[in-house]
């Protein structure tokens, strides 16, 4: 009976730690979702995500990748939503609750673009 007790505690501490590391992991909001007040149900559809959000939930806001890519077609050393990479998903740059990085400066260029 101990042993089954302390199996129990044990999975509860586990379940409680990888909890807590979810909601660490996934930050605080950043930027203009932040700015506007943007809750987790809204890119996520639930109160409680235990996933990044889904592309499509960027979409259903800031429109579809080609009206992006018409958005930011003057950027000056190349339109980073029209590149040879295809339509990336937008977690690859757009960091909403980290910092954004540039998935074309990852590995192979070197742009002196801030993504927002």
């Amino acid at each position: 009976m101990k042993i089954t007790k302390l199996i129990g505690i044990i999975l509860l501490i586990m379940f409680a730690v990888l909890i807590a590391g979810s909601v660490l992991a996934s930050g605080e909001l950043r930027g203009a979702h932040k700015e506007n007040d943007v809750q987790c149900a809204d890119c996520h559809g639930t109160d409680t995500p235990d996933s990044a959000a889904k592309t499509s939930s960027c979409f259903s806001c800031h429109g579809d990748y080609k009206s992006i890519a018409e958005l930011t077609k003057n950027v000056e050393e190349a339109n980073p939503h029209e590149n040879h990479m295809g339509e990336l998903a937008c977690k690859e740059c757009h960091g909403i609750h980290r910092p954004s990085e540039l998935f074309c400066n990852k590995e192979c260029h070197n742009f002196d673009m801030k993504v927002k």
